[in-house]
């Protein structure tokens, strides 16, 4: 590897080259992996992998859902639910395929800013249903309307699933293809 691959990198990220900075990370792993750090190589296409690039983004999934403004200031919890909270988050951020979970409690114990910690400390969207704009005094538009917000989210979680297994697909051809270099 060169110094030029180095500053090639940075100015392809710094310009907003996608493909450039991507087809040079290739390039340089591709390097590691000849000269016998096979494991720097998996790690550069690991990183690369990981990235939300190929994952479509879906600017407006409905107009029955609407993105919450997340507070910026910690929630003082009870330190049984702040564990259970911590919990959550670990599970999600060392993705270890725990992603679903069921908030359940009496009105008013907080379930609802705790979504929303947990939301800004894992650094996600968070989408709130809009029942005003889903239920329709029209007989059955309500259940089109659901029918269409269910229909939507599941294109948008299948799409985000396609993408991570073709993403993974992808992967494990370059490996092979820097194994066989």
């Amino acid at each position: 590897m060169k110094k030029s691959d180095v500053l090639d990198l940075i100015k392809y990220h710094y310009e907003s080259k996608e493909t450039e900075f991507r087809n040079q990370s290739i390039a340089i792993a591709r390097n590691f992996d000849k000269h016998g750090d096979a494991q720097l190589a998996q790690y550069i296409m690991g990183m690369i992998s990981q990235s939300d690039r190929l994952v479509p983004q879906i600017e407006n999934i409905s107009e029955y859902l609407t993105p919450v403004k997340l507070d910026i200031s910690p929630l003082p919890l009870p330190l049984p639910i702040m564990n259970d909270l911590k919990g959550i988050i670990n599970a999600v951020n060392h993705h270890i395929g725990i992603n679903k979970f069921l908030f359940v409690g009496a009105p008013g114990t907080e379930k609802t800013e705790s979504v929303k910690q947990v939301t800004r400390l894992i650094d996600k969207e968070l989408l709130v249903v809009d029942f005003s704009h889903l239920v329709d005094s029209k007989l059955g538009q309500t259940v089109k309307n659901l029918a269409a917000l269910l229909m939507k989210s599941i294109i948008c979680l299948l799409s985000k699933i396609i993408s991570s297994f073709l993403m993974k697909l992808i992967l494990s051809y370059w490996i092979g293809l820097i194994r066989m270099i």
